[in-house]
């Protein structure tokens, strides 16, 4: 891919904002496979959140717990 700015002197145009405005945009599909993309990468942080909540609460329950022979106190 070429640098903008040759791009801009290629084309003449006196900045490259207006190079840039003209030539570069977010097409549709493109958004929305990006937005997809995000969605999956946010619902792996999600599970991967609920698995260390629930990892945690079990140990913690199972510190909770003194055993003894024949009988079970929760602290």
């Amino acid at each position: 891919m070429s640098q903008p700015k040759t791009v801009q002197k290629y084309l003449g145009h006196a900045t490259l904002q207006m190079t840039m405005d003209l030539y570069t945009s977010v097409m549709p599909k493109h958004l929305s496979n990006e937005i997809d993309k995000l969605d999956n990468e946010l619902e792996k942080l999600s599970e991967s959140g609920e698995e260390i909540i629930d990892s945690r609460y079990k140990q913690e329950k199972k510190n909770s717990i003194i055993t003894f022979p024949g009988d079970s106190l929760v602290v």
